[in-house]
């Protein structure tokens, strides 16, 4: 084989191996490129894993200003797809413009239509994690344990004093009733004017908190 025919096969075997791995290495190349530039620039916008410092940053493990799509993004502001830990570590003002966004989102009506546990269920999770969630269909007695198994919520002693996500199971004879306190409030499917354990009613009042 002359100097020319060498010369021919290497560029035909150089023109194939540009085709077939460029784009997967360029892509890989931008990938890296913008990891490394969101995590020395904390304003930036990417959604790698292991996403700590970056606004709009959809990653694992992310603590990033509007972290909407992390697990794990406890520490962020406006973080509402974290794993339970975005009802945690929020600033009050955080928490409170949350409870205000989720009774928005959650409430279902102005007026009581016995549907106490769907109604407080939605409030709840559009305040833990900024979106709906199916009900499970459970009555408002059932649901302590639902609490503590989805929300990761434990008992505490209720001395009066509230915090947004607070939860009420209230038990009579009957179903019960499932309350959520959200801003000064306490909410079911309709806002409440106080807690209904307060008209006598029930007999006993359970409060679970989130973590």
């Amino acid at each position: 084989m002359n100097t020319k025919s060498i010369i021919g096969v290497m560029l035909l075997f150089a023109a194939v191996f540009s085709v077939l791995f460029s784009d997967n290495t360029s892509s890989k190349r931008r990938e890296i490129k913008k990891y490394v530039y969101a995590e020395s620039n904390p304003g930036a916008s990417f959604s790698s894993s292991q996403a700590t410092n970056g606004t709009n940053a959809y990653g694992t493990n992310n603590t990033g200003t509007n972290a909407i799509g992390g697990t794990n993004s406890t520490g962020g502001t406006n973080a509402p797809a974290g794993n339970y830990g975005n009802g945690t570590n929020l600033s009050d003002e955080e928490s409170n413009a949350r409870a205000a966004q989720a009774v928005r989102d959650g409430l279902m009506g102005s007026k009581s239509q016995s549907k106490c546990a769907r109604g407080a269920t939605r409030i709840l999770n559009y305040y833990v994690n900024g979106t709906f969630r199916a009900y499970s269909g459970a009555d408002a007695h059932q649901m302590g344990g639902i609490l503590t198994s989805e929300y990761g919520m434990s008992r505490a002693a209720d001395n009066g004093t509230y915090k947004n996500g607070d939860v009420h199971i209230l038990t009579n004879s009957g179903v019960g009733h499932m309350e959520v306190y959200m801003n000064g409030q306490w909410f079911s499917d309709f806002p409440q004017n106080g807690s209904l354990y307060n008209n006598g009613r029930y007999a006993t009042s359970t409060l679970y908190r989130l973590p």
